[in-house]
């Protein structure tokens, strides 16, 4: 008794594994549930096409996934020593921000100190000022003093004591 096979579901078959020549267009008729009807065959029309469909398969399927597989696994790499490096240089420059930044700290205490030095001296400067003018006016006051002074030993010394 002959097995004969009434329906092939389109999953099971891919339409570049099934020649022409093995199928006529009169042959095929396509179901809303997506069955491919095919008048019933013999035991060795049924052999050919599944023959036919295993050798052609394996190498297609095995090839291409090994070629995908081989690219993912090539830009996983890839993408992996990309954020390598990305996070190298992230660290690289958050320490240099660091560093920057400490930088930054020490040139405004450095300025502060400045800043308070020159406060101070300005000050200083002030005093010394009120200071110079207090002296100049002490000074004044004593020239004019010498001055008298000097002048009555010279009118004293022109008429001497008798």
């Amino acid at each position: 008794m002959p097995l004969r096979l009434s329906q092939v579901r389109l999953s099971q078959v891919r339409l570049s594994q099934v020649r022409l020549s093995q199928v006529r267009l009169s042959q095929v008729r396509l179901s809303q549930s997506g069955i491919i009807r095919r008048p019933e065959r013999t035991l060795p029309g049924l052999c050919l096409l599944a023959l036919a469909t295993v050798l052609s398969a394996p190498p297609v399927a095995a090839q291409q996934p090994a070629a995908d597989l081989q690219a993912l696994e090539r830009a996983i790499k890839e993408d992996r020593a990309r954020a390598e490096a990305l996070t190298r240089e992230t660290r690289a420059l958050a320490g240099e921000i660091e560093s920057l930044r400490q930088q930054s700290i020490a040139a405004a205490a450095r300025a502060q100190d400045l800043e308070s030095e020159i406060v101070a001296a300005e000050q200083e400067l002030g005093g010394l000022d009120s200071e110079e003018a207090a002296k100049a006016a002490d000074l004044a006051t004593r020239r004019d003093q010498l001055e008298q002074t000097l002048g009555a030993l010279q009118r004293l010394a022109l008429q001497p004591p008798e």
